[in-house]
């Protein structure tokens, strides 16, 4: 069999579009390296004018000069070691928060080495611990405040919201509500949690309050105006399936049980439905 031949602009589609996104990561990855050597950089010159200030002793500036060129070059190689570049903003947590304290701790640490007996003086020692604080919170709060803009910006209020309600305030509660302030074409409008344990009864979980339990959701639902349930069990929990259908119905909402978190947030995926056979052998 003779396979139809493609167009020029087709056969070459997928190359450029492979070349071009392998220029964006690229440049994205040098932007974050530079954006790293500009953080501790910061810092550095910060921390000295600290540790002057508050240690009263004047330092020599070759010493100044030391210390900024051994600490940029230290921990951009320790963040190189971590490959903090390739870990996404949009989604950072708690691993890669974890990753940025050790690269940033591991090069504060390897440029103490070097320097050896120019840290002996406490002026100078003061200035690697207030450079570690400064950059650490320069690092973290950096990629925070890019992750709660990015969040900010897909829950804007330019659609339609449905005001939601979620019953479980564990983990799959937790990883449900992530993936509502994560996707930018969420129309969920999160009320609060329901859940029986009494014990997270009017706690907050990531700033959204326990309302009450399961047993609740009609008087819940008509104080809050909610318009649907979404209940985070695992898929064998029938009982509660059940529970929380009649519960629905009894308030007049829609329920859903989002046995995937994505499934139930993005409105654009398609339905998948039965496979068409193909007539004829």
């Amino acid at each position: 069999m003779i396979e139809p031949s493609l167009p020029v602009a087709a056969r070459g589609a997928k190359p450029r579009l492979t070349s071009s996104c392998e220029g964006f990561r690229r440049r994205r990855d040098l932007g974050l390296r530079l954006l790293h050597a500009i953080v501790v950089a910061c810092a550095t010159a910060a921390a000295w004018g600290l540790g002057v200030a508050l240690s009263g002793e004047w330092l020599e500036s070759e010493h100044f000069a030391a210390v900024f060129c051994v600490l940029i070059a230290a921990k951009t190689l320790t963040a190189e070691l971590f490959r903090l570049h390739r870990a996404s903003w949009r989604w950072f947590g708690l691993t890669d928060a974890a990753a940025v304290t050790v690269a940033n701790t591991s090069g504060s640490v390897l440029g103490a080495l070097v320097l050896g007996p120019r840290v002996a003086t406490p002026a100078l020692a003061a200035i690697l611990v207030i450079e570690w604080l400064v950059s650490q919170g320069l690092l973290l709060g950096s990629r925070l405040l890019f992750r709660s803009l990015r969040e900010a910006r897909g829950n804007a209020p330019t659609r339609t919201r449905k005001r939601v309600l979620i019953y479980g305030a564990g983990r799959r509660g937790v990883n449900l509500l992530r993936k509502i302030r994560a996707n930018p074409r969420s129309v969920y409008e999160l009320a609060g949690f329901l859940d029986d344990d009494p014990a997270k009864r009017h706690t907050m979980i990531q700033m959204n309050p326990v309302l009450g339990n399961g047993d609740e959701l009609p008087r819940l639902a008509r104080l809050h105006e909610i318009d649907e349930i979404l209940v985070a069990v695992g898929p064998q929990d029938r009982e509660s399936r059940s529970r929380f259908r009649d519960l629905a119905r009894m308030a007049g909402m829609r329920c859903r049980f989002p046995g995937r978190p994505a499934t139930a947030l993005d409105r654009r995926q398609p339905a998948v439905g039965p496979r068409k056979q193909r007539a004829g052998p």
